[in-house]
């Protein structure tokens, strides 16, 4: 009995150990190419995620710009066009026989591979499928012999490429649908797709491939760019497409899905100028990171986190959005986010192997929040356009395609700006088409000057980055200088015959008012140019030029944002105008010189504060260094009393009710204003300006506005302003006396 048992249990043994060395015998010695192929093609890497950027808010918290994830095409050029390698690895192989017998070289071998491609182009246009056809043959028994060894060894490096036995010689065999793989998945995403022909598509990989022999380029960059970087081809894909792609990745060689950051502005055009735009990462920018130390961290091999991990605070993703300009340029070291890796294993067929690697989260960047109000911005572009065409159809003339005007609003009490609204507005996509980029920014393009006699000065904002004369919007800065600096006084008069010089009665004219003696309130109210143009001659030109920076003229008025006032002690996108070099008596009334309305704004908010300072701030939560800073950069105040500021004031106030705005109904909400009208030599070509802050007595807010090129007078900027005044009484709270 226990002999029997023993006897079983042998056999069950030898049967299972029967079976186990059968198993292993076959894995040794049949299967062992396949599963040897399966191990070189699965691999650990790290796929890593470029960072959101931070959110740009305006004061109510309303998103302006943000990150959305969006998917997008890459190819491998390693993977998606191996024509070249597998041309220079058989011309290896076959340099190692007898002397003279294969004399081709490698340009020899895949040239003659893109002629066969050209032949497969043609049968797949016709809706053939390519056959396996020979490429080398005659080739002798040991050669083709090795030449067979290490493609079975290594079949991943010679895809379609087989040995067969003819006679005494062997055939190299190729089968274009495998080495033309990538060439066919390009092709059929074009046209599942159907944004870009085939043509179109394969000619950014064809693109793509002329980087990689351009010996301007390191050859270590040459290498990367072959071998490790995900070239960018598509955006957007249909959702049935990316899930096409994503279960089936062997059938779309060399190329790959990964998630990125999309730009997007909400409500975008608004404020798309001030807010600025992202793009890709140039050479340029690039080469300066290297500079600084910092690193694009997909374009390094790491495997391990805690490297990572490590480098984040100086790393960047080669897939980031950069910002360019306005805030997001401005701005860019505190809105770009972080890159993120997971290590992660993959199969032969690029599909992830067990469990999910080690993951470290992409972090967004620290968001920025702005002091202006978007929907007041939004409503001040209605405001401004309809001022605009009515202007225009007053005087029976077709509106132009092309609107130029400005509004700027601020807190007479903190210094914010409230509101910038600039026309022409600007679609932040515009960038995305080169085209008309170029015919715009290139004085080389066929279309410059077209473009430029219709667009001018399009890509500028017209609030804070664009200057111009201000007219008579520049006389109330004059007057208070002429007090401070002792030429005139608030009780003298001035005559005013309707020109400045008798003896030439055709320069520095006054046609607004009737003539006689004229004192400061009525100068003012009136606008009589004599009175200032006796001012500016007083004074000369240096001593205006000087009291006009006491009001922030000809400078950057903004105050930095508290993580770049160390190093940059301005905002770049600000435009600070151009001063007056010559002739006082026309300076004196606006004429010959430039600023901004944010500058004019700025002014009229100095003299609301009755020559109180407080720093012009666009961003939120600005700490007090900053603030004091920004103070101590200041020139010392005009020597100016209070009742200098009344006696301008009264003049502004005076300008609703028997001035120059008198047809308005800014008296009902106690506004005190300035006009300005600036006329050119063509007719109905003027600026139209008006400046001012309410109510005079306690004042909230103050403001500019300007409407650039169109036949109407200061005065018609009228509506504008009454239209802010009730729009922030109804929906902000505020109250100016009506």
């Amino acid at each position: 009995m226990q002999r029997s048992r023993i006897v079983f249990l042998a056999l069950v043994f030898l049967t299972f150990a029967s079976v186990i060395g059968l198993r292993l015998y076959r894995l040794q010695y049949v299967e062992w190419r396949q599963y040897s192929v399966k191990a070189a093609t699965m691999h650990r890497s790290v796929l890593y995620s470029p960072g959101p950027r931070g959110e740009i808010s305006d004061r109510y918290g309303v998103t302006l710009a943000r990150s959305i994830p969006e998917i997008r095409v890459t190819f491998l050029l390693s993977e998606l066009e191996p024509v070249r390698w597998v041309a220079r690895r058989i011309e290896s192989i076959l340099s190692s026989a007898p002397a003279g017998l294969y004399p081709w070289d490698e340009d020899e071998f895949y040239n003659s591979l893109e002629q066969l491609r050209s032949r497969f182009r043609d049968q797949i246009a016709q809706g053939l499928t390519p056959l396996e056809v020979p490429w080398l043959k005659r080739i002798d028994p040991a050669t083709g012999a090795r030449i067979d060894r290490i493609i079975r060894k290594r079949p991943e490096n010679y895809p379609g490429v087989r040995i067969q036995k003819s006679g005494d010689s062997m055939t190299l065999l190729l089968d274009p649908m495998k080495l033309f793989a990538g060439e066919m998945a390009i092709r059929r995403l074009a046209m599942e797709d159907q944004r870009w022909t085939p043509e179109e598509l394969w000619g950014r990989v064809f693109s793509a491939y002329q980087k990689v022999q351009d010996k301007e380029y390191s050859l270590a960059t040459r290498d990367w760019m072959f071998r490790r970087k995900r070239h960018p081809l598509l955006t957007g894909l249909d959702s049935d497409l990316v899930v096409k792609i994503t279960l089936n990745p062997e059938d779309w060689p060399g190329l790959y899905l990964e998630e990125i950051q999309k730009r997007e502005q909400p409500l975008n055009p608004l404020l798309s100028k001030i807010l600025g735009r992202t793009g890709v990462v140039t050479k340029e920018k690039a080469e300066a990171w290297i500079e600084n130390g910092e690193v694009v961290i997909d374009h390094l091999r790491l495997k391990d986190l805690r490297t990572i991990q490590s480098l984040r605070k100086v790393a960047h993703h080669s897939a980031d959005q950069v910002g360019r300009s306005g805030v997001e340029g401005y701005l860019e070291d505190r809105l770009r986010g972080s890159p993120g890796a997971q290590i992660r294993t993959v199969d032969a067929r690029r599909r992830p192997i067990g469990e999910a690697g080690e993951l470290l989260e992409a972090t967004r960047g620290d968001d920025v929040r702005l002091t202006i109000d978007a929907e007041l911005s939004q409503a001040g572009i209605g405001w401004l356009r309809d001022a605009y065409e009515a202007n225009f159809m007053e005087k029976g003339i077709s509106v132009p395609e092309v609107m130029r005007a400005a509004l700027v609003v601020l807190d007479v009490r903190t210094g914010e700006v409230l509101g910038l609204s600039s026309l022409p507005q600007l679609e932040v996509d515009f960038y995305g088409d080169p085209e008309e980029y170029r015919a715009l920014t290139d004085p080389d393009h066929k279309h410059y000057d077209q473009y430029q006699t219709r667009y001018e000065n399009y890509l500028l904002d017209f609030s804070i980055a664009h200057s111009i004369d201000p007219g008579s919007t520049f006389k109330p800065m004059v007057a208070l200088i002429g007090f401070s600096e002792g030429v005139i006084s608030p009780e003298d008069k001035v005559l005013c015959q309707g020109v400045f010089d008798p003896r030439n009665p055709t320069s520095n004219t006054c046609r607004n008012h009737s003539y006689g003696e004229i004192g400061i309130q009525d100068a003012i109210s009136k606008s009589c140019n004599v009175y200032f143009y006796e001012v500016g001659q007083r004074l000369g030109l240096e001593r205006l030029v000087t009291g006009g920076m006491q009001f922030g003229l000809w400078s950057h008025a903004l105050s930095p944002h508290p993580e770049e006032a160390g190093r940059r002690n301005r905002v770049p996108f600000e435009k600070t105008g151009v001063k007056p070099r010559t002739n006082p008596v026309g300076s004196a009334i606006g004429r010959g010189f430039e600023l901004t309305p944010l500058q004019i704004a700025r002014a009229a908010m100095q003299i609301a504060r009755r020559g109180s300072f407080v720093p012009l701030k666009m961003f939120m939560d600005m700490d007090s260094t900053v603030l004091e800073r920004s103070q101590e950069n200041q020139p010392p105040p005009l020597n100016l009393e209070k009742r200098h500021y009344e006696a301008v004031i009264g003049g502004m106030v005076g300008a609703t009710v028997n001035g120059t705005a008198r047809k308005s109904r800014l008296k009902d909400w106690r506004a005190a204003v300035k006009t300005g009208t600036v006329k050119f030599k063509k007719a109905n070509n003027r600026h139209a300006w008006m400046m001012g802050f309410a109510p005079a007595e306690d004042p909230e807010i103050a403001f500019a506005v300007v409407l650039q090129h169109q036949p109407g007078s200061g005065a018609s900027t009228a509506p504008v302003v009454e239209q802010l005044l009730e729009w922030l009484e109804n929906h902000r709270g505020r109250r100016f006396g009506s």
